[in-house]
């Protein structure tokens, strides 16, 4: 390959502006690139609301609401055993749950929880030791 009328005087300042675009734009993604890995999403905070059981039946309830992350958001009742993309939960027993949120990243909160059970209520009579009866006729 042969350069004839090449010198350095007029090829550098054609370059310049080229050059310079370059680092620019090299410059512009590296700073892009840095902002989304330095940009964590916020983290998951979650919120429970439990329902007790009545009469000592399966019909508890937990409720969770959630806000942060990385959507999706999955729920689990069950300390992250199994996961539901539905944040209640019905028909449970009273005793105790370990509620955990989980992100689209795979990061997670979590918080246990009782299910009350239902009061039983106590009846108090007191006999007042009188008695009124009366013949019918």
């Amino acid at each position: 390959m042969q350069l004839n009328n090449v010198s350095s005087s007029n090829a550098l300042p054609n370059l310049v502006p080229v050059i310079t675009a370059l680092l620019q734009w090299i410059i512009m993604d590296v700073q892009q690139l840095l902002i989304l890995l330095l940009q964590a999403p916020p983290a998951i905070n979650l919120s429970v609301n439990t329902v007790a059981t009545k009469c000592n039946r399966n019909d508890g309830a937990i409720n969770i609401s959630a806000s942060g992350g990385t959507a999706p958001l999955q729920y689990s009742i069950d300390n992250g055993a199994t996961y539901n993309s539905l944040s209640g939960f019905t028909n449970l027993v009273a005793g105790s749950y370990t509620v955990v949120v989980r992100d689209a990243n795979g990061c997670t909160s979590s918080q246990t929880v009782n299910v009350a059970p239902s009061v039983v209520p106590v009846i108090n009579a007191t006999p007042t030791g009188k008695c009124h009866l009366q013949r019918r006729q």
